[in-house]
């Protein structure tokens, strides 16, 4: 559907004059949406536990593919409209083509089809990103390199390139888990992401802070590796990304540390076997970064600047909310998703919450600048439509972790101890 629209898109920007693009950015919005409702009712149709093969097994789809497809369209369609317009023209369909390949991606089976669908992801972000996105190329040719080089490995000894066929071969589930490492930014092979958030357009730089990265979480989901260098990652990560974090004062450069941090408790979730807490910790990130990211982008530019979103009271309210989420302070729904995941982590805790405590730091010295900096412009001002997206999220941010941190046995049991303890 995604390549249907993204094609149609395509003719009409050559067609119609540039007067028409606000009608072209509504009707991406349009599309993503409803690829987003067709994988609702797929999920709703979908008996609990079953899968669908498609291509001779090449392709499957479960509920948590789907749940991860449609988290990040939903994304996307909150995003769009403010990354089109930071591009020129025809350009703005490579942002379904980038979409279109999350599907495949997420839903692949075969290593073959999964790197034309990684690809297809990368080769859409390279043509967005033009030349400061050049570090990014050599970089994403490296891990595809790597990619490629653990499927001929696995090919040659096992003699099919199905997921299945990983655990049989160490020397190529650890090149390709390298090369997903390399795409996510990853500490220590971040050195890349500081230097393209800070040179892209802020919108373009959001686009790819969340929607690249969280398919790639997602591709790492659905592979289940077992290796001995995702703590290892994780702890880099952790220590990279809080450290980063303190001379971090552009905007793109915060984003990315800020990534950095938080991909470090994706990979000890990841490494410590806890799908429920590492799917809760996708979709807080997601809707928390969201909300820091649609709410920054009245500034356009330094964090110094971040006091004028005080002249918007809500938008202030929601990039508060956004900050403290994602720190990790309670009541907050971050809390909860970093004590998800700490609760079966024993032997990185303590890095963890140390480098939770140094990144909340930074982030609590942004709200500082918010809360009593000196104001530069003027007056902000939404669109209705925005303000009350934003709000939604906000809303979803605050109280939607209290219902799935009540499932999970082991929140509630530290939940109680702090309360009993206070």
């Amino acid at each position: 559907m995604l390549l249907l629209a993204a094609t149609a898109l395509y003719l009409i920007m050559l067609l119609v004059p540039r007067a028409a693009s606000r009608l072209v950015e509504r009707l991406m919005v349009i599309a993503i949406v409803a690829a987003a409702l067709a994988e609702g009712f797929l999920l709703a149709a979908l008996p609990a536990g079953a899968t669908l093969a498609l291509a001779d097994g090449a392709l499957l789809v479960g509920k948590t593919t789907i749940a991860l497809e449609m988290l990040l369209l939903l994304l996307a369609a909150a995003l769009v409209r403010s990354v089109s317009r930071a591009l020129d023209g025809p350009a703005i369909f490579l942002l379904l083509l980038n979409l279109a390949a999350i599907p495949f991606l997420l839903t692949s089976r075969d290593w073959l089809v999964t790197i034309v669908a990684l690809e297809l992801l990368n080769l859409s972000l390279y043509l967005l990103a033009k030349l400061p996105g050049l570090g990014y190329f050599l970089i994403s040719a490296l891990a595809t390199t790597f990619f490629l080089g653990g499927i001929v490995m696995l090919y040659t000894a096992t003699g099919t390139t199905h997921y299945e066929s990983i655990e049989m071969l160490g020397a190529s589930s650890l090149l390709i888990l390298l090369a997903i490492l390399l795409k996510l930014g990853a500490a220590p092979f971040h050195s890349w992401a500081p230097d393209l958030y800070a040179a892209l357009p802020l919108p373009l730089a959001l686009w790819f802070s969340l929607i690249p990265k969280l398919a790639m979480l997602g591709l790492l989901l659905v592979v289940a590796f077992h290796s001995f260098a995702l703590p290892a990652a994780a702890a880099t990560s952790l220590a990279v990304g809080a450290v980063g974090l303190c001379g971090a004062w552009q905007i793109g450069r915060f984003i990315a540390y800020s990534s950095i941090v938080h991909l470090g408790y994706f990979l000890l979730a990841y490494s410590g076997l806890r799908e429920a807490a590492f799917g809760l910790y996708l979709g807080v990130y997601g809707l928390s970064v969201l909300l820091f990211l649609l709410a920054v982008l009245p500034i356009r530019g330094e964090l110094a600047a971040i006091a004028a979103l005080r002249s918007n009271r809500a938008l202030g309210g929601i990039f508060a909310a956004a900050i403290l989420s994602l720190a990790g302070v309670p009541p907050l729904a971050g809390f909860f998703a970093k004590l998800s995941v700490l609760a079966d982590v024993q032997a990185l805790a303590v890095l963890a919450v140390l480098a939770s405590t140094v990144a909340a730091a930074n982030y609590l010295t942004v709200l500082r600048d918010f809360l009593f900096g000196r104001a530069h412009a003027s007056g902000i001002v939404l669109g209705a439509g925005l303000s009350h997206l934003l709000a939604l999220i906000a809303i979803v941010i605050i109280f939607a972790a209290f219902v799935l941190a009540a499932a999970d046995t082991k929140i509630k049991i530290t939940i109680d101890f702090f309360v009993d303890f206070l």
